[in-house]
């Protein structure tokens, strides 16, 4: 009979032991923990007006995009045609920034934010979905290059002015991405394009699915 009491009050007390030390977890982890990819919520893109700007394209390869716009920032995995992340207005407020401003680090594995004008103030890993404050340390950063659609000599021939075009685009070596939207200024219609230079050859992304 003591023998059983003896092993209950052991299994209790390594019971508190555990609680005690997963609530010193919680509160300790960082402030965002990595999530399942392909998880996002865009529940709102159906009703959301681009804006004043369109979105600007902050970074780009063969694989994924990085945008900026009134969504706040998002990914979008070119391979599999579809959002993977995003970080709302509402989100990237909650850290202190209200006039972001936002950079892609070359390699594309990470991005900074901060208030415009200021320094750099938040990092979030674009590899494993985590949001921590930015320590300062150097990173060379991906520069998109800007255009002007409809005054660009060099690259309106491949450009579909029907569209609203954005001003900064990806380039890819043997080819280069935009972004383009209804002229509606309507988000859900906001297109990736990637086009061939020489052959002129388009292939599209709805980013949001079908207008």
């Amino acid at each position: 009979m003591k023998r059983s009491k003896k092993i209950l009050l052991c299994g209790i007390a390594l019971a508190v032991v555990i609680c005690v030390a997963t609530g010193v977890w919680i509160k300790t982890k960082p402030q965002e923990m990595p999530h399942v990819v392909g998880v996002t919520d865009l529940t709102d893109i159906a009703t959301m007006n681009i804006g004043a700007q369109m979105p600007k394209l902050l970074y780009a390869d063969e694989d994924k995009a990085v945008l900026q716009g009134t969504f706040g920032v998002l990914v979008y995995d070119l391979v599999n045609s579809r959002v993977t992340d995003r970080l709302t207005c509402a989100r990237i407020e909650e850290n202190g920034i209200t006039q972001l401003c936002a950079a892609v680090s070359q390699d594309g594995s990470v991005l900074l934010l901060g208030n415009l004008g200021e320094d750099y103030t938040q990092q979030y890993d674009l590899n494993r979905f985590a949001l921590s404050e930015y320590d300062g340390a150097a990173i060379d950063l991906y520069t998109p290059t800007q255009i002007s659609p409809g005054y660009d000599a060099a690259h309106d021939p491949y450009l579909d002015l029907q569209y609203l075009i954005g001003e900064y685009i990806a380039d890819l070596g043997d080819a280069f991405l935009y972004v383009r939207a209804k002229q509606d200024w309507s988000m859900q219609s906001l297109q990736i394009v990637r086009c061939s230079y020489g052959t002129a050859d388009e292939k599209v992304w709805d980013v949001f699915g079908k207008a």
